[in-house]
């Protein structure tokens, strides 16, 4: 009888690659001398450090944030600085694995010389991958030209179509919000300004117009100046804006050879800037007060936005230049908002917010910078500082046809350039040095946009795909298909949540992550409502260890990849009516759930656990409240469902299956259906769960009985049962509390 052999586990696969991780490094390697330096500031910490010269990445990591004193790790990575012996720049060279391969081993310095590393904090979060196309929103009548996420969310996106008409799409429910007509032709040119406040198209009418983002209304009369069909928009940065005003400028480029910058608040073109000679084809504003534009003249002009003057000319591409990216260009276009989303303030608020988050990612060794990258038809890439200087930073080969896109990763430590020669080019975006290639596409590519965490680019092809590229691996992430024809525009959301992109095919389509699917309804299931417990964060590597991923909440007593399925009992239920009749269960639905995938994680080192929430909440006929979470509901309002998103982190260390941690507390009334929504703000609470370890819930979601929610989830009559998809079924809700059966 044969023998089956299991295949080995990530744990086993990842075991196995480390003896080939090390091999090659000499046995005797000695100790180096290395000290941090600051990317931002300069300053060097811990003075001179002696360290092995195979030290890895993570090493190096866990010694800074000891030398840094942080609370909690932060994630760093590394380059080592290679002074300049002439007059040249000083150069980084990063490292990617240990010290010996990226350092010694190449030769870049010796055992003998003293290292100098530079440090730059990455993203503390982690943009989960895009997997699937869940969307193709129909709607515009001809080609879609142009695609933009607003700045602040990835519930709203914005398309410019072949028919003279915009759109505000609702990316939720995946319906067309606001259809933004006066256009009497082509919308080239879509842009979003950095408050989520306005959008500004511009037209093949040779016009620009601007509209209010919530209502779809345009505001005030057409842009009207250009002789020609406008290319490109661009918004002043919202730290640029100058005192009593709350309305940021824009600047437009036009096929007519001018550029135009424009107050809105007065809706009048404040300067004409004329120089180029042919078409301009790409404007962008910067943060230090300069305005970029690329032309088919071959050059690219630096202008003052102060008085429109002309700065510089830059000369030295051999054809048209196509487009340009500004490596703090992520900064600009999202201002006051990262990737957590919308925030309420003030404008002098979101200008001091907006200029902390530039100056945060243009300073390079203490000096604020702006590097520029532009691409041509001549095959070509030129960097660029042209604060610093005209001539160019380096000359960027290796594409085979024209280069017709460039994006700056938003951190500024990488660019990515969409050529018609079929591929997509990485490289280094503070020397300009070549990285690697991402073959894939089979026709040319148009576009390209990054993940807000910089590990994950996206690109739009001729050959109807977007493909999702890992930036770490250097290898095809995903292959999103849905388009039926070529595919001209592509964006990434701010909070990464969203992959937007339109073409030819007239429909916008939407990709997001691959999430795990609610539980059908069973047999004479009426009123099921398919709950999904959702665990969101990322572990610390250094407590349980990474690799694994959970995607969706393991079921009781069925086996994961792992081999490992743990026992689900019966919830406890503390039951105790007041005066009405109405009951207060204590502990509800959690304990069994979450200890499930903590000791998932703690059993197999999984990093990052994924799924929906779960939890349930009614009202009496007083006011609720849940752990603090206040609301006035009808008398007559009956049960609501409250959804909970559950963060935690890795100190998972004396968990018990058994053990039992407050819930939000519920009240039940018996057969009441609800007449009226419940409106509560959200609510944080980080003290429910009283586990080792930093634990969040965070009450984002109040439904009433029979409402649904932008989630297709349903409020529940006080009678109903439901299912969730982790397999816990939860048949009855009256009177006498909430009974649970596994």
């Amino acid at each position: 009888m044969a023998t089956v052999i299991p295949p080995p586990s990530k744990k086993q696969k990842r075991a196995a690659q480390q003896p080939k991780e090390i091999e090659g490094i000499p046995e005797d390697l000695p100790n180096v001398v290395i000290n941090f330096q600051a990317s931002d500031t300069g300053d060097l910490v811990g003075g001179n450090i002696r360290v092995p010269g195979n030290a890895t990445e993570k090493q190096l990591e866990l010694l800074l944030n000891e030398l840094l004193g942080s609370d909690e790790p932060v994630p760093f990575s590394f380059s080592l600085l290679k002074k300049a012996t002439d007059s040249s720049n000083d150069t980084l060279v990063d490292i990617t694995d240990n010290i010996y391969s990226s350092v010694l081993k190449p030769g870049h310095k010796s055992t003998e010389d003293h290292l100098t590393l530079v440090y730059t904090p990455r993203a503390v979060f982690k943009v989960k991958p895009i997997t699937r196309s869940s969307a193709s929103i129909s709607g515009h009548g001809s080609t879609i030209l142009a695609v933009q996420f607003a700045p602040h969310t990835s519930s709203r996106m914005v398309s410019g179509s072949g028919d003279s008409t915009a759109r505000i799409w609702d990316c939720d429910t995946q319906t067309p919000l606001k259809t933004l007509t006066g256009h009497s032709n082509w919308v080239l040119a879509v842009s979003w300004s950095p408050d989520g406040k306005l959008i500004a198209t511009g037209s093949m009418d040779n016009t620009i117009r601007i509209w209010d983002a919530k209502t779809g209304t345009q505001v005030g009369a057409p842009l009207v100046g250009h002789s020609k069909w406008i290319t490109s928009l661009s918004w002043e940065p919202f730290h640029l804006l100058e005192d009593g005003h709350n309305t940021p400028r824009l600047v437009s480029s036009s096929k007519d050879t001018t550029v135009r910058v424009w107050d809105l608040e007065r809706h009048i073109c404040q300067y004409s800037m004329s120089g180029h000679r042919s078409s301009v084809s790409c404007v962008k504003w910067g943060g230090l007060g300069l305005i970029y534009s690329t032309s088919h003249d071959k050059t690219i002009k630096v202008w003052n936005s102060k008085d429109g003057r002309l700065v510089n000319t830059l000369s030295s591409h051999a054809h048209w230049v196509n487009h340009l990216a500004l490596s703090t260009e992520f900064a600009l276009r999202t201002g006051p908002f990262d990737e957590k989303g919308y925030w309420e303030g003030t404008t002098a608020e979101y200008k001091a917010k907006s200029l902390e988050r530039f100056e945060k990612l243009a300073k390079i060794g203490g000096v604020v910078s702006e590097r520029i990258v532009t691409a041509s038809d001549d095959f070509t890439m030129y960097l660029w500082e042209p604060s610093r200087s005209t001539k160019p930073l380096l000359r960027m080969t290796g594409h085979q046809k024209l280069v017709n896109h460039v994006a700056f990763s938003p951190d500024g430590r990488y660019i990515a350039s969409a050529s018609f020669d079929n591929s997509i080019k990485l490289w280094d975006g503070r020397d300009g040095k070549f990285i690697s290639t991402f073959r894939g596409h089979v026709a040319a590519v148009y576009q390209c946009a990054w993940s807000s965490d910089c590990r994950l680019l996206v690109s739009s092809s001729k050959d109807t795909t977007l493909k999702v590229w890992d930036v770490r691996t250097k290898k095809l992430q995903s292959d999103l298909p849905g388009h039926a024809d070529e595919v001209y525009a592509v964006d990434w959301s701010v909070d990464g949540r969203r992959v937007g992109s339109g073409g030819k095919d007239k429909t916008v389509h939407g990709a997001e992550k691959e999430n795990g699917a609610a539980a059908p309804p069973k047999e004479n299931g009426a009123g099921l409502v398919p709950v999904l417990l959702v665990v969101e964060g990322a572990l610390k590597e250094n407590g349980v260890g990474a690799g694994l991923t959970l995607e969706s909440p393991v079921a009781a007593g069925v086996p994961n990849e792992n081999g490992a399925g743990l026992a689900l009992e019966s919830l406890v239920v503390a039951v105790d009516p007041n005066e009405n009749g109405v009951v207060a269960p204590e502990s509800v639905l959690v304990p069994l759930l979450l200890a499930l995938l903590l000791e998932a994680e703690k059993e197999n080192g999984l990093e990052t656990g994924a799924g929906e929430s779960l939890a349930v909440a009614s009202v009496d006929d007083g006011a609720l409240k849940v752990n603090g979470l206040t609301g006035a509901p009808d008398p007559k309002s009956g049960f609501v469902v409250l959804s909970l998103e559950v963060v935690f982190a890795e100190n998972n260390e004396g968990l018990e299956a058994e053990v039992s941690f407050p819930a939000a507390s519920a009240m039940v009334a018996d057969d009441v259906v609800a007449e009226a929504p419940v409106a509560v703000e959200s609510v944080s609470e980080p003290n429910l769960m009283p586990l080792a370890g930093l634990h969040e819930w965070s009450f984002t979601e109040l439904l009433t009985a029979g409402a649904e929610n932008e989630k297709g989830v349903t409020g529940l009559a006080a009678d109903a049962s439901f299912v969730s998809s982790a397999g816990l079924v939860l048949p009855k809700l009256n009177g006498l509390g909430l009974e649970v059966d596994a």
